[in-house]
């Protein structure tokens, strides 16, 4: 409502708004208060101010015409009442109040405002006054702001809540929080209640919070692992990582709806003790990591999950925080790691061929789990194979003891076999380079040949076989080669020792048993072994012989030649040596020998030992005495029969 006052009162202070609309101010001591904010001066003067709606221009007209139009406009609002003590009471609150009012008219014109508003926006409460609220709203805001206003005014709402822009009074932007409701007088007089509050700073840490809050999900979503968030109340899902369906195997859709249980059912049944024991652990933790075997696309992969444990300030748990990452690779080369090593036991500890290609073949078939695994030992042809060592599970036939690889592969494979190549085939009868009929037969489905070759020969093949179609993966085809590179060799050197052993055995046959007196000597001089004829030629037994050097059974005047002869030897400069030389033996009586000595080394080369032979030649040795005697004595007969016939 618009005060009144007298014909007699002076015309009051007039600022013009628009050609119909303008504003006064009268003495509110003297005119009733309507709901309008009053704007408090110093001392007694107070004044309240007000708007009015003419039907003409003021503008176009004179001064005295102005004037009464003014008074006509102010004597039709409501009859001079005295401000009451409820009037008196919603002043001071409407002024003095935290938050910004506003009290505005259907066209968003400015009617009231406290200082709080003013503070809020910039402008003084007299600039306001001769505003329209619009001129204040951020221009992409404005759309909004009128339409809520027009909803208000027509009746379709009652109030409204929204956040805006303001453009201040400095020309800066300000965020404000508006609760705005419609106050409707009994002559349908329509006024705009507003309660504003700013709240730059809040939408400042709001628009922080999402930056950051992008940021972060930015960084999880780009994430390989999959980060995830359990909401333990319900046993949902409330994050997890775009990264789950590479890792986990499963779209994002169908993890958000499973429950842990139904995720459960997926883990490997040997894993489930384990999971459950972190869990439990996790309650007292707070952090836990658990590595499992998750089920997808048709196998098991190992994934690694680090747990962290959310509660409330109570301590409740509230969430279970983690990572999964795929660490397969990881485990597969551990587990490789552990084979290779556990098969270089095997070739360090095994000496005999046969017992290293059985140790060998079924601990392959049996880690890889495959049907057969076999060797094959290749004729120089290169073609026939005898099948040897094989292993296979217990649901399969057994093999042919031989097979011709050009029956099962095609020319240009089976060069590349003969070429040192593997050659891997997933499914027989659909890989054009092998001969689906004789695999059938043999119930191979699937296979790996990693053949070996020694010196450009072709000698061995390692054969890994499935009855099933198989996706040979590149970690078992690289395992299949270590073993090859570690096994063929290892069996190389097992016949070379294989041979080396028989050839000992004959040696050692040889060397007791022999009617030829035989001793070894090591670096030093002193014997290791001799033989029952060399102890009988000595008159030493077997535990005294190995406590002497060969010097000190050496007649002391055959020393000097026998010495040299030895360390050339020992120097590598000669390779044996050859002397008659005299023994002494144990009783004292010197025997006289043959004596050959040569050297036995190992492969680099190094002296193990030297190999005497000593033939027995005392009775040769006293024949030729005897001889050189009965010479000398004819010799002498001979020159005394000259003597006397001279």
């Amino acid at each position: 409502m618009i005060p009144s006052f007298p014909s007699t009162d002076p015309l009051p202070e007039i600022t013009w708004r628009k050609p119909f609309q303008f504003t006064y101010e009268v003495d509110i001591r003297r005119y009733p208060p309507f709901l309008i904010c009053p704007r408090t001066g110093r001392g007694q003067e107070r004044k309240l101010a007000a708007s009015c709606k003419m039907k003409k221009p003021l503008k176009k007209m004179s001064e005295e015409k102005a004037s009464t139009a003014i008074r006509a406009a102010a004597k039709s609002s409501q009859t001079h009442t005295k401000p009451s003590a409820g009037d008196e009471f919603f002043r001071e609150f409407f002024e003095n109040a935290a938050a910004g009012l506003v009290i505005v008219d259907r066209d968003r014109n400015f009617l009231a405002v406290n200082d709080r508003y003013c503070e809020i926006t910039g402008y003084s409460r007299k600039r306001l006054l001769t505003m329209n609220s619009g001129q204040i709203v951020y221009p992409d805001d404005k759309s909004m702001d009128i339409a809520e206003i027009g909803r208000l005014v027509s009746g379709e709402s009652k109030s409204f809540v929204c956040d805006l822009r303001y453009i201040h009074a400095s020309g800066s932007i300000l965020w404000v929080h508006k609760q705005v409701s419609v106050l409707r007088s009994p002559e349908e007089e329509v006024k705009i209640i507003a309660v504003v509050e700013d709240v730059t700073k809040r939408k400042r840490m709001e628009e922080e919070f999402h930056n950051a809050e992008l940021g972060l999900r930015s960084v999880l979503d780009s994430s390989r692992d999959v980060i995830y968030r359990l909401n333990l109340k319900n046993g949902r899902y409330d994050y997890i990582s775009p990264s789950c369906e590479a890792v986990i195997g499963y779209s994002l859709d169908k993890i958000m709806n499973l429950g842990t249980e139904a995720i459960k059912s997926l883990i490997h049944a040997e894993d489930l003790p384990g999971l459950r024991e972190k869990l439990e652990r996790l309650e007292v933790t707070g952090k836990e990591e658990v590595e499992a075997r998750f089920y997808r696309d048709g196998e098991y992969r190992w994934l690694s999950n680090r747990m962290f444990l959310i509660r409330d300030r109570s301590g409740r748990p509230l969430y279970r925080d983690g990572t999964i990452r795929d660490i397969t690779s990881r485990k597969r080369t551990e587990a490789n790691l552990a084979f290779l090593a556990d098969i270089q036991d095997d070739l360090a500890k095994g000496k005999f061929v046969d017992e290293i290609m059985q140790s060998v073949g079924a601990k392959i078939g049996a880690f890889l789990d495959v049907a057969f695994s076999f060797f094959a030992e290749i004729d120089p042809a290169g073609d026939k194979g005898l099948i040897k060592y094989i292993w296979h599970s217990h649901n399969v036939s057994g093999l042919p003891e031989t097979i011709r690889l050009s029956d099962f592969v095609h020319p240009e494979p089976y060069k590349a076999l003969q070429d040192r190549e593997s050659f891997i085939i997933g499914d027989t009868e659909t890989d054009p380079r092998s001969k689906p009929g004789p695999f059938r037969t043999l119930s191979m489905r699937s296979f790996i040949l990693m053949p070996y070759r020694s010196y450009a020969e072709w000698k061995i093949v390692l054969v890994i076989a499935d009855k099933s179609p198989r996706n040979w993966r590149d970690d078992e085809v690289d395992l299949l080669r270590e073993v090859s590179n570690r096994v063929f060799p290892r069996l190389e050197r097992a016949r070379a020792e294989n041979a080396l052993r028989e050839s000992e055995e004959r040696f050692r046959s040889a060397f007791e048993k022999g009617a030829v007196p035989m001793a070894m000597t090591g670096p030093d001089s002193r014997i290791i072994a001799a033989n029952a004829a060399f102890q009988d030629l000595l008159g030493y037994s077997d535990a005294e012989i190995a406590s002497v050097t060969i010097y000190e059974i050496t007649h002391p005047d055959d020393i000097a030649e026998n010495k040299p002869g030895i360390d050339a030897i020992m120097r590598g400069e000669k390779d044996s040596f050859r002397m008659e030389k005299r023994y002494i033996r144990k009783d004292g009586r010197t025997v006289w020998v043959d004596m050959s000595t040569s050297s036995v080394r190992d492969e680099s080369g190094k002296m193990l030992y030297l190999v005497t032979h000593a033939q027995d030649i005392t009775d040769l040795k006293q024949a030729e005495e005897e001889l050189e005697h009965q010479r000398e004595l004819l010799k002498r007969l001979s020159d005394k029969v000259q003597n006397r016939g001279d």
